[in-house]
């Protein structure tokens, strides 16, 4: 459509381009709002209707698409591996000859020795034997049948074997007698003391063997010990020739029980003391 615009001088037909509706959107062309109809805003058009129309696609918002939130997946909690408490090897007790009610006991064991051995394996202390160990022979088949108080036990004192009381010669019955072998044994009553030892030695020269069970007392010098004895009721004072037989629990191992009276502060000592010498 064309409007005519009349002057006083002339007139003439100009030509009114209505923009497309994308145009207006992108360069903001309306002519009008609701608000404010009949005022006119011009803009310079004709650069973008030469270029052509807009592609809608490049008048659209794009949005993300929003992804989906995965569902977490519950996850078990790690396996705990309990480990089985770790054994504990314990020694085997061995029965000795503590704690007896009736002590000091003596009694004798009377065996007929064939061609096996005796099976007992002795100590030699000072004016007798002790019992160390008792292994299969005719001394076990005799326990099999004896009295419980009547049975050879470690730390079981022998005086006398076939009426021999010398050391060397009841070792010599051990080994070579044949027929009738007599025993006679003497089970002592032990005793338990403490002592502290603080910084001082236990101050003792002990002695024994690869087959001792106990530690023989051979000397006391200066050092805890004496100072024990100082102090001890006499049933408990400690004397050359005493053995002992377990310090803080450790029963019948001499390298082990003197690692403890060397290094331990407190001391828990077990003895038993040898019956009197036979005159």
């Amino acid at each position: 459509q064309a409007r005519r615009h009349f002057s006083p001088c002339s007139w003439r037909t100009v030509p009114i381009v209505r923009s497309p509706s994308s145009l207006r959107a992108m360069f903001a062309a309306c002519c009008c709002t609701e608000e404010n109809q009949g005022e006119a805003v011009v803009v310079d058009v004709q650069d973008a209707l030469e270029e052509g129309p807009v592609p809608v696609a490049q008048l659209q918002v794009h949005k993300e698409e929003e992804k989906p939130v995965p569902t977490p997946v519950p996850v078990a909690p790690p396996k705990v591996i309990e480990e089985p408490p770790k054994r504990v090897e314990v020694p085997p007790k061995v029965e000795v000859a503590t704690n007896d009610v009736g002590l000091p006991h003596y009694f004798t064991i009377q065996v007929q020795k064939e061609d096996g051995p005796l099976g007992v394996m002795l100590d030699i202390k000072s004016h007798c034997v002790v019992v160390t160990n008792v292994s299969d022979g005719t001394i076990k088949q005799w326990n099999e049948k004896a009295p419980t108080q009547d049975q050879l036990r470690m730390h079981d004192m022998i005086t006398a074997i076939n009426e021999k009381t010398h050391k060397e010669a009841m070792i010599k019955e051990v080994q070579e007698a044949k027929g009738t072998v007599v025993l006679k044994v003497a089970r002592m009553k032990p005793w338990t003391v403490k002592i502290s030892k603080g910084d001082k030695p236990f101050g003792a020269a002990l002695r024994y063997d690869v087959a001792s069970c106990s530690m023989d007392v051979k000397e006391i010098r200066d050092g805890a010990l004496k100072d024990f004895n100082k102090v001890a009721k006499d049933d408990e004072i400690i004397k050359v020739d005493d053995f002992i037989t377990s310090v803080n629990g450790c029963e019948s191992k001499p390298e082990t029980m003197l690692e403890l009276l060397k290094n331990a502060g407190t001391l828990e000592v077990t003895l038993v003391r040898p019956p009197p010498r036979s005159k």
